[in-house]
């Protein structure tokens, strides 16, 4: 996790060809100080504490593949209140939140790890055949509620041959049960913050409101989708963790990632009633704006997100977060070759390609995240019926 975490702070220059201010550079100390300080943020913002799932699939030349998927929570009682799990009314089980697979060829490990607080580790390897396809082993369960079907996010992942020495690994997650509304709560704090910066000539509650709602579905998507959700940086700028985050570098991060949302918002709603130069800059203001807004408001990160409406046995943040439980799910995927083509990070020393998601992600749509290798020598003849882009 902390390689992670250091990966996704040296590769935020996504936005560069926007025009977008570039992030503070950060050192090396401090990278690894906020390293450190991460599980603490996690702990502070989420209910479900230190629960978290990762999975990495090695495919072998001969379109074979290992996967290996890791489940953990905190272990006992005083861990799981340290981690803040008894706003639920009970501490969760690792089954509460995941469903580690079974069955033929699975071998299962459990065991609790050194950390602290003490995690419960479930760990479940396969050897998959060139053909075969996964389902389920990331699934992640929304939260039980009465009266109501129990909602939850599944994955299916496989590796096929697309051409002569290809493969292409692929992983869909879907959700599946009951589907909230998403950004209800989102809608009128959005448009507060658009109000501000608006120019003169547009600046009406109906266009505001228009944008809020163009809005919703695209920054639900920049928190919680791959390769790189912007969630866990958006609200520790919420609940900041003094000596840990430094406000002008998670001012510019934001403002980055957020403004070309906006910016795109902006041209769909206002089209040439405002010129591209004109909103490019509103953009930039209105994205930190909502940075600024969104730091006056620490302490009140259950007023945004999405809403099931009154769920008895469900806590307030867990319904903001469209009833599922936000957990970050790190995906991984390996192979012998090169990497030539993805949606995902690669790794530029090890050839590795990696995403961050939170299951809140498959709400707007289903989430696919895909790598093509190519591999020389590849015994296995290629899938006639498998296209590259």
């Amino acid at each position: 996790m902390i390689l992670n975490r250091l990966r996704r702070m040296t590769r935020r220059d996504e936005a560069a060809s926007c025009k977008w201010p570039a992030s503070a550079a950060l050192t090396l100390d401090r990278k690894r100080t906020l390293c450190r300080a991460w599980p603490l943020v996690a702990l502070a913002l989420l209910t479900v504490g230190c629960a978290r799932e990762s999975t990495t699939s090695s495919i072998h030349p001969d379109g074979t593949w290992t996967r290996r998927s890791v489940y953990s929570i905190a272990a006992d009682d005083d861990s799981r209140q340290s981690a803040g799990q008894f706003s639920l009314g009970k501490p969760l089980a690792l089954r509460d939140v995941f469903t580690p697979p079974s069955g033929s060829g699975w071998m299962i490990e459990e065991k609790k790890t050194g950390e602290k607080p003490v995690q419960l580790a479930v760990t479940a390897t396969k050897e998959i055949g060139a053909t075969e396809t996964v389902i389920g082993d990331l699934t992640v369960k929304a939260a039980e509620t009465k009266g109501r079907p129990r909602a939850m996010v599944v994955n299916t992942a496989l590796v096929r041959s697309v051409g002569p020495d290809r493969w292409r690994y692929s992983e869909t997650f879907h959700w599946s049960g009951p589907v909230p509304t998403i950004g209800g709560e989102m809608e009128p704090y959005i448009r507060k913050s658009i109000r501000k910066d608006l120019p003169r000539a547009v600046n009406t509650d109906s266009i505001a409101r228009l944008l809020g709602r163009s809005l919703e579905h695209d920054l639900w998507a920049v928190l919680f989708s791959p390769p790189e959700p912007l969630m866990l940086d958006f609200y520790a700028n919420l609940l900041p963790i003094p000596g840990f985050s430094n406000p002008d570098e998670r001012a510019e991060l934001m403002t980055r990632r957020l403004g070309p949302v906006i910016e795109s918002a902006l041209k769909r709603t206002l089209g040439r009633r405002m010129s591209p130069e004109k909103s490019h800059q509103t953009a930039i203001k209105i994205a930190r704006r909502i940075t600024e807004d969104t730091a006056a408001q620490a302490g009140n990160a259950d007023k945004l997100g999405g809403t099931v409406g009154t769920s008895p046995g469900m806590d307030s943040a867990t319904e903001s977060f469209g009833g599922m439980y936000p957990v970050a799910i790190t995906v991984s995927v390996r192979a012998p070759g090169r990497v030539i083509e993805s949606n995902g990070i690669v790794d530029p020393l090890t050839g590795d390609v990696y995403w961050t998601l939170y299951p809140q992600a498959a709400l707007v749509h289903d989430v696919v995240l895909r790598a093509t290798f190519e591999h020389a020598g590849s015994t296995v003849s290629p899938n006639p019926h498998l296209k590259l882009p």
